[in-house]
């Protein structure tokens, strides 16, 4: 009989998340019976939490959905044709399911098949579960060490996703000198994970770090950076929401007009003051005949493009930096922040040479900039969607140098409080090191 005493986190909501229960079918012949042992919590996680499980690659009707896609768990069954794992085996457990039909899976690219179903994506639950059915094919057994060490293992598909970026790297770079400088863009844990991928391959590659969370550049330092940049702390939409809101009441007067006063409390901070008077040229030009509304928007949008403008010149100041560090020689960057401005201010600071590679691990859409920019230092730009045949050269990565990525993990928090996690009443139990992971154990 089936146990329907099965639990599984489901988002239910827009930020709302239950803990409920439910039973598992008859085990398919092709697939294995897992027990959940512990779960990265990936940046996807918390989007699906927020959004209420809306994904722009779903179009079917809206359904709960149950999280967790970086899992290690037990073996407590095996379908009738499954002979590549045994029960009582710990595996860890590849999230995609490519339809294995389409050009791309023929040709070995599953990752990029355009049928995936996605654990943790809609419409295709994850694995945040007491126990869960999934095809043995996906299922990767891990060595004793590992087995032993779940929540270091738990980091094999983010860093699967790494391992992919730098071998794509190595296709585009090939002819890398020793004084030459990879780059990485990013704090969270596919950045570190990329830099802590690079030193373990070849602990001698000079990799640099840039982001905007100066602690985040501390631990940089820690899985191997040999140099780290601050980029700009300037907000934009910060900037544009607060100077609107100063400003706002003031514009049918004088004094909004012809007394600089108004900007006092703005000359402390250089992105703030370009703001103001922005927004302040902008009605000036453009309010007559307009209602409040509009106007208060033409102070917005005015205040935002020159904040955004300021950012961008003080981030190209930071590459411009990093470049002279290198003494001009940055052969490749790993972009992980997603940001738009941020990768064609990359581009447009002309930091990279020729046979640069940017490679962008994140899941954004809209991303948009001229091309011609490429043209200009013929700098290639490649994608990365997720993993292709990664697992076990991870895996075997993780075992032989754990001492490389177990600092990665900083906080686990258990499977009955996810909940009050996702909610923000707890906080993750911390492990000490600072890393950017929180892994959810049983």
């Amino acid at each position: 009989m089936a146990n329907s005493n099965i639990r599984r986190w489901d988002v239910t909501g827009k930020k709302q998340i239950a803990c409920v229960c439910h039973s598992l079918p008859e085990l398919p012949a092709d697939r294995v019976h897992l027990s959940f042992i512990c779960n990265g919590v990936c940046g996807s996680d918390n989007h699906m939490f927020c959004t209420g499980a809306v994904h722009p690659g779903h179009k079917g009707e809206h359904q709960p959905l149950t999280l967790g896609h970086e899992l290690i768990a037990k073996v407590l069954a095996v379908g009738s044709d499954v002979t590549s794992v045994a029960v009582g085996d710990v595996v860890a457990v590849e999230p995609g399911l490519p339809c294995g039909t389409c050009p791309n899976c023929v040709k070995g690219r599953y990752h990029c098949c355009p049928k995936t179903l996605y654990m943790g994506t809609p419409p295709q639950n994850g694995g945040l579960a007491d126990e869960f059915h999934w095809p043995a094919t996906w299922c990767h057994k891990l060595p004793e060490t590992l087995a032993n060490e779940p929540v270091l293992a738990s980091l094999t598909e983010p860093l699967a996703a790494c391992l992919q970026s730098m071998q794509l790297r190595d296709k585009l770079v090939t002819d890398r000198a020793d004084d030459e400088w990879t780059v990485v863009t990013g704090s969270g844990a596919m950045a570190f994970g990329v830099v802590a991928i690079i030193k373990a391959l070849n602990p001698n590659e000079k990799v640099a770090v840039v982001a905007r969370n100066a602690k985040a550049l501390k631990f940089a330092t820690q899985v191997g950076a040999d140099a780290t940049f601050q980029l700009s702390d300037v907000d934009p939409k910060a900037i544009a929401e607060a100077v609107t809101a100063e400003l706002k009441d003031l514009f049918e007067t004088d004094h909004f007009d012809k007394d600089d006063t108004i900007f006092e409390s703005f000359k402390s901070n250089p992105a703030r003051l370009a703001a103001a008077k922005a927004a302040r040229n902008a009605v000036q030009a453009g309010r007559q005949g307009k209602h409040q509304d509009a106007i208060v928007a033409l102070m917005y949008d005015a205040a935002l493009g020159a904040a955004i403008k300021v950012q961008i010149e003080e981030n190209t100041a930071v590459f411009g930096r990093l470049q002279k560090m290198a003494n001009g020689f940055v052969s490749s960057l790993i972009e992980c922040t997603g940001d738009e401005r941020l990768l064609e201010t990359i581009i447009a600071s002309r930091c990279m040479l020729a046979n640069g590679a940017i490679i962008g691990l994140g899941c954004h859409y809209g991303v948009s900039f001229d091309v011609a920019m490429l043209r200009r230092f013929e700098l290639s730009f490649q994608p990365v969607r997720r993993s292709c045949n990664k697992f076990p050269a991870t895996i075997k990565l993780l075992a032989e140098k754990p001492e490389n990525f177990r600092k990665l993990v900083g906080g686990t928090v258990k499977f009955d409080d996810f909940g009050k996690l996702m909610y923000g009443e707890i906080t993750e139990t911390s492990t000490g090191t600072g890393g950017p992971k929180t892994v959810v154990v049983k």
